[in-house]
């Protein structure tokens, strides 16, 4: 058997005790103490943890370098279509001058994940552009919206092979004309061109819209260094080609995602943060707008029946299954979050003091000034999450922070994240000290 040693909580720092994890009988743990000593008793328990899923549909789209498009149904989840807007500036590459010619413009986008019911995603792209101005400071939720000229400057059909294909490219000739004359003017206008080089030209925003006919969704890196707008010239004189890009790393961005839940299983979720009680499943779905909640209170009233006890280990496990598709990936990772006056603070920043009441953190956080979200990894074989929360479980029986702790929602760390995952129990295992 696998032997650990964990330290007891203050006031007991000096007793160490190495857990045989696989003993069920608390008298087998090895607790090195006097065998006399009777005021000490070391118990292990399993609780079983309430799972439900839960609507949140107002989370930000716009903290990560990814933006999302397509549309997608599903029996249990309901329907999504995201249309996703950007911003774009100059990056770098060669000025045509007058010995340059045009050649084309286009798109590419590398496909970060994709979610469909084939290996072939397929659809139609409009592509509009906006009079509004994009910002980074501002947040966006995915319910936002801006206006655009309904009318498309460019569009493109797509059938991509999720086995083969990673890169999207849309053609852009009409506007990327004008983006080459500006580039002209920039070699015979030194001011004009100090304009472009220092970013101080508007260039109104991108808006990528879908059809109904799309069999899917995907997710588009803005960072990645393929994605770029791209203006290919030739010389006449020779075979050369030569390029000037227009980046959006770094600009404005957000995805509007627009959900149904009509016809769906969780068809009831129409409030924000109302529950489903579904079977003993829970779903996670975050472009879906689907979390899981986990329910604390069993944990709560074990540490009410048990005054003053000391965690020396806690251990939560939730498993999970197959989704059923072998085109849906399930999380990754998962991150766990509060809900306090009715809703969660997260994703979040760094502030320790917003991350202590918002967050379960790691281990090593609570006794450090970092901030380390507490993250359990996906586990293939058996399909579960699990990770230790030995301090957090301490807290939750010292109510240290003063807060409710009961209710939990289980997050994708990446809010624009297209896996969904299926929840089929939760529990937490603590390992602990009495005094009698």
């Amino acid at each position: 058997m696998d032997k650990k040693t964990f330290p007891l909580g203050s006031g007991l720092a000096l007793l160490l005790i190495p857990f045989f994890f696989a003993c069920e009988d608390p008298g087998e743990l090895g607790v090195q103490v006097d065998s006399n000593n009777q005021n000490i008793a070391v118990k292990d328990t399993t609780i079983s943890i309430p799972l439900s899923t839960i609507l949140i549909d107002s989370l930000r789209t716009n903290q990560f370098t990814t933006m999302l498009v397509g549309n997608a149904e599903d029996s249990v989840t309901g329907s999504v279509q995201c249309t996703a807007y950007t911003q774009y500036s100059p990056a770098s590459g060669t000025l045509p001058d007058d010995t340059l010619d045009f050649v084309s413009a286009y798109i590419r986008f590398k496909i970060n994940e994709v979610r469909t019911t084939d290996n072939i995603l397929s659809g139609h792209i409009d592509v509009h552009e906006s009079d509004d101005t994009l910002y980074n400071q501002v947040i966006y939720l995915a319910k936002r919206k801006i206006d655009y000229n309904p009318t498309p400057i460019t569009g493109v059909d797509y059938n991509i092979n999720i086995d083969t294909d990673s890169i999207l490219t849309i053609p852009m000739n009409d506007l990327g004309l004008e983006l080459y004359n500006q580039l002209v003017r920039a070699d015979q206008d030194s001011a004009f061109k100090d304009s472009l080089q220092q970013n101080r030209l508007y260039y109104q925003p991108l808006v990528f819209n879908t059809t109904s006919s799309n069999s899917g969704l995907m997710s588009l890196s803005l960072s990645n260094d393929t994605t770029a707008l791209y203006i290919e010239m030739k010389s006449p004189t020779s075979d050369s080609t030569y390029y000037y890009r227009y980046r959006f790393n770094g600009r404005g961005h957000f995805t509007n995602i627009e959900r149904s839940k009509s016809g769906s299983k969780l068809s009831t979720l129409v409030d924000e943060y109302s529950s489903e009680h579904s079977g003993g499943y829970a779903y996670g779905s975050m472009v879906d707008g689907i979390f899981a909640k986990l329910d604390l209170a069993p944990v709560k009233a074990f540490m009410e029946a048990n005054p003053g006890l000391i965690v020396n280990n806690a251990r939560i496990n939730i498993n999970n299954t197959d989704y059923g598709s072998e085109f849906v990936v399930p999380f990754t990772s998962l991150r766990f979050y509060f809900i306090r006056s009715g809703k969660i603070n997260g994703p979040i920043g760094n502030s320790r003091l917003t991350a202590f009441s918002s967050t379960i953190l790691s281990d090593a956080s609570y006794s450090s000034s970092s901030v380390d979200y507490f993250n359990t990894i996906y586990n293939d074989d058996p399909p579960n999450y699990s990770g230790e929360i030995t301090q957090f479980t301490q807290i939750v029986a010292d109510d240290a922070l003063g807060i409710d702790l009961e209710e939990i929602v289980i997050l994708n760390p990446t809010t624009t994240s297209l896996q969904k995952t299926i929840f089929t129990g939760a529990e937490i295992t603590i390992y602990y000290t009495v005094i009698k």
